[in-house]
């Protein structure tokens, strides 16, 4: 599972079912290729903005996955190229995946 992986890569205290449980429960909604391409980015200290010597908040790992999300949904329809743009979003903090014009 995408999730025991990620808190195996950080250091953790007590028992991990029922963080686990919480982290599910954040991106019930969220298609599984998005929940793992966002643990690996994490594992890998990819996302912009994260302290890589933790393990990411609920809501660190829901953004990362919408992210995922984006970045699927565009590839979807055809884009080959995807660009990572600053987020307007009060919401949304990080970075948004834009399809690229011309």
């Amino acid at each position: 599972m995408a999730l025991t992986e990620l808190f195996c890569n950080f250091p953790q205290s007590g028992d991990l079912e029922p963080n686990i449980a919480a982290y599910l429960n954040t991106v019930k909604d969220e298609a599984l290729p998005d929940i793992e391409a966002g643990v690996l980015r994490f594992r890998r200290g990819e996302v912009p903005g994260h302290d890589a010597a933790f393990c990411p908040t609920g809501a660190q790992f829901y953004r990362e996955v919408r992210f995922q999300s984006q970045i699927r949904g565009i590839r979807e329809k055809g884009a080959n190229v995807v660009a990572l743009v600053p987020s307007k979003s009060k919401f949304l903090r990080g970075y948004e995946a834009k399809k690229l014009e011309g």
